[in-house]
């Protein structure tokens, strides 16, 4: 289809004409009134700079959960019920891995009581040492203990949980192998919230600086914390250490540059404008209220690999042009591609919007904004800057380095015609892909294996065959027999290890009672504050904990469902973090293939947009060659990297919003329609763009979470990729595109020949 003239020139006046002065007149501003702009710069980082204070931290996934959603209704309904707001799994078992004895479990019960009368931050205890049953003679009901223990004078020979063998405690508080049992502390939320939003881990670090007196590595009993708060201190303890991660992004990108254009000054420049921009990002995200999470943590990362590109290009002009040019020169002439980069890659980053999720959607606007302001940073404060100091202005060697000239001979190579036809069989391989992503994540892989929080994980699943638990909420009233039968039913699906039965509690405690005193215990054990647990105040209510096998949520999500479907009559429901997780990893494929989708149509309608403005030819080949690297990245990167996850879930944002960023560069250095001068001119840049990018990316593997690292690894690949597409395989293309052009016309001239010539013979006589 052709392009009318007219259109063309409305398309170009609206491009590239109109924007192109817009944009020069505010850095003609940066010129002329530097100090101004520097001011006005200054002022808004000192107003946005409070935010920092502000800035909160969440470490809970269910904090991060809308709450108009079922499940933030679910879990508000739950909190407001039930005692417990934060729970904290204890683990105690000997350092040989022996059977607990009198002694030991003297020394727990002396450290649990302790804490339960003097931790104002402990709303009760589970414990095996609570246990009780019931014991009656003619005149009297009592409640002596489960577990009997003589403290006084404690023998190491004895084993005092053999008694409770049959007991409903096994396979939750006790192991049936008598070697481990588990303390359950429930903390009160912090009043009023903290920084860390409704709790505040400190409390457990307290908790377990007090263990670690109370257990030394002497000591023959060890211990290990699992559970939400315990997952939530570790979790903070992990982000804390993983702000080296963005500092070795920003080392990586300063010395890079130096290898790369032999300059400290230009190093500086750099990693200023980056750690400006992003105390400015975070400013106001503290004052707008927006929380860090396990997302938003690697903003700074993401960010500065989608912005580096604007400022790599405009040092390769600089460093092209040497010191005969105007300093001012590359600024003018990037200025206006660069803006249609940076607007692709904001176009990449909101695309996260469309999801479900609300940390995703928080991620995309507050990247989106943090690209666009890198854009501000670089064409107005820099050239500011620049105007003020002159001694800056020669922010690049020269001539080019040693590295760089490697680099240009690099981008002169071709790919043979068989490794570029390979490529492009990639695509239909990749959209098959596309269609069969899956999620393999759970609350474990958020670290190693080898994590102390995991190998509290391991223990629970070695010893008591569970490694997690999920809050099953029951609508009972008087109706207990039916809350029963659910939980019977409950129990039998396969993955789910057993389910708590109150009732099971109370027939073993009251299985030596005779009827009349059985239904008066009962009657006490709802009154008393040991079943506060279970059920909720207005008796309306009934909590109980589902143990499940595994937590990964390739078995967890498809468990949780046949839950929900059991409970749609009755209308009980399950919460918790797991929960929350795994409603998060059902909504991820669908996050990811709809922004990627959505961005990557809107990105090309720019590329078709540009090449028309620019008179370019065949933009279906650049346009194609610049979806290649995200399309056949999404498709076989997560099956190598061993799927997706959480955090890796948004690459493909990234990479879409950087995908044509090559090719817009490229198209604005062209002239007369041909893109071959413009990859020629700027296949330099793209290149050593991608060293700094993939290197920045590797950064992820020093995180102390492990999802970051297969971030890091899609990034890297990606960046990998998309150079490949938009140079080489857009080069291939190009040359093949116009020897096809080229034979065409000829088969026209010798068609037009042989016409020609049958003109100038002999007529034939007719007869």
């Amino acid at each position: 289809m052709t392009t009318g003239p007219k259109q063309t020139s409305r398309t170009r006046q609206a491009m590239v004409t109109i924007p192109g002065l817009l944009l020069l007149r505010s850095l003609r501003m940066s010129y002329r009134r530097p100090r101004l702009v520097l001011a006005i710069f200054a002022l808004t980082i000192i107003s946005l700079l409070p935010g920092l204070a502000q800035l909160k931290i969440l470490l809970s996934v269910t904090d991060s959960t809308a709450a108009d959603s079922e499940l933030g209704i679910n879990q508000a309904r739950k909190r407001a019920a039930f005692a417990g707001d934060q729970e904290l799994t204890t683990i105690f078992q000997r350092r040989d891995h022996g059977m607990l004895n009198e002694q030991d479990l003297c020394g727990i019960r002396a450290w649990v009581r302790k804490i339960d009368f003097a931790n104002q931050d402990v709303q009760f205890i589970n414990s095996p040492f609570t246990a009780r049953y019931g014991a009656e003679t003619p005149q009297t009901l009592t409640y002596p203990l489960a577990i009997k223990l003589n403290c006084e004078d404690p023998s190491t020979s004895v084993y005092p949980l053999s008694a409770v063998m049959s007991a409903p405690l096994i396979g939750t508080l006790v192991a049936a192998n008598q070697k481990s049992l588990l303390a359950v502390i429930y903390l009160r939320n912090t009043p009023g919230g903290s920084k860390f939003g409704s709790f505040d881990p400190n409390v457990v670090a307290a908790l377990e600086t007090d263990l670690a007196q109370s257990f030394p590595a002497t000591h023959t009993v060890s211990y290990n914390l699992a559970g939400g708060a315990a997952f939530k201190l570790e979790f903070l303890k992990s982000l804390m250490r993983d702000q080296w991660v963005n500092f070795l992004v920003l080392v990586i990108f300063c010395v890079g540059f130096r290898v790369l254009f032999g300059s400290w000054r230009g190093s500086l420049l750099l990693g200023a404008s980056l750690v400006v921009a992003n105390i400015m990002l975070f400013s106001a995200m503290g004052a707008a209220g927006v929380p860090i999470d396990m997302l938003t943590n690697s903003i700074f990362t993401i960010v500065a690999l989608a912005s580096i590109e604007d400022f790599v290009f405009l040092a390769q002009m600089t460093q092209e042009n040497g010191n005969t040019a105007d300093w001012r020169q590359p600024f003018r002439r990037l200025m206006l591609p660069s803006f249609y980069t940076s607007l692709s890659t904001v176009i990449g980053f909101l695309s996260l919007c469309l999801s479900d999720i609300v940390s995703i959607q928080r991620l995309g606007l507050w990247a989106a904004i943090g690209a666009a302001l890198e854009f501000v940073i670089v064409f107005t404060v820099i050239p500011a800057v620049l105007t003020l100091l002159p001694r800056m202005r020669s922010w690049t060697k020269c001539e080019s380095t040693a590295v760089a000239r490697t680099v240009h001979g690099i981008c002169r190579t071709r790919l043979p015609r068989l490794a570029c036809v390979a490529l492009i069989a990639l695509v239909p391989l990749a959209t098959v892909g596309i269609g069969k992503l899956e999620v393999r994540d759970s609350l474990t892989d958020v670290w190693d294996a080898q994590h102390t929080f995991n190998q509290a994980v391991a223990t629970l699943k070695k010893d008591f065959g569970w490694s997690a638990a999920i809050d099953l909420v029951l609508p009972v009233g008087a109706d207990l027999e039916n809350a029963e039968k659910i939980i019977a039913k409950i129990g039998k699906i396969n993955g789910i290890v057993r389910v708590e039965s109150p009732s099971a509690y109370v027939a073993y405690a009251a299985r030596n009672l005779s009827y009349e005193r059985f239904m008066l215990m009962q009657r006490e054990l709802m009154l008393a504050d040991g079943t506060s647990y279970w059920y909720a105040k207005s008796h309306q209510l009934m909590r109980v904990s589902i143990f499940v096998e595994d937590s990964q949520l390739t078995s967890l999500a498809p468990l949780i469902h046949e839950v929900k479907d059991i409970c749609a009559p009755s209308r009980c429901f399950v919460t918790g973090d797991l929960v929350a997780y795994a409603d998060y990893a059902a909504k991820v494929i669908d996050t990811l293939t709809e922004s990627f989708i959505f961005s990557l149509v809107l990105v090309a309608l720019l590329l078709l947009s540009l090449a028309r403005a620019l008179r370019m030819t065949k933009p279906a080949t650049m346009i194609f060659a610049s979806m290649w690297g995200p399309v056949v990245l999404l498709g076989i990167g997560p099956w190598i990297f061993g799927g997706l996850n959480f955090i890796s879930c948004v690459f493909a944002a990234v990479l879409v919003g950087l995908a044509g960023d090559s090719s817009i560069q490229y198209m604005f250095s062209s002239r007369l329609g041909a893109i071959s001068q413009g990859i020629s001119q700027r296949s330099t840049a793209s290149v050593q763009m991608t060293i700094l990018a993939t290197l920045g990316s590797l950064a992820f593997l020093v995180s102390d979470f492990a999802q970051p690292r297969t971030l890091g690894l899609l990034s890297a690949a990606g960046f990998i990729a998309l150079v490949v597409g938009d140079l080489w395989l857009l080069k291939t293309l190009t040359t093949w595109v116009q020897h096809l052009r080229s034979s065409d016309q000829a088969t026209r001239f010798n068609a037009s020949s042989v016409q020609s010539s049958s003109a100038l013979s002999d007529p034939m006589i007719s007869s």
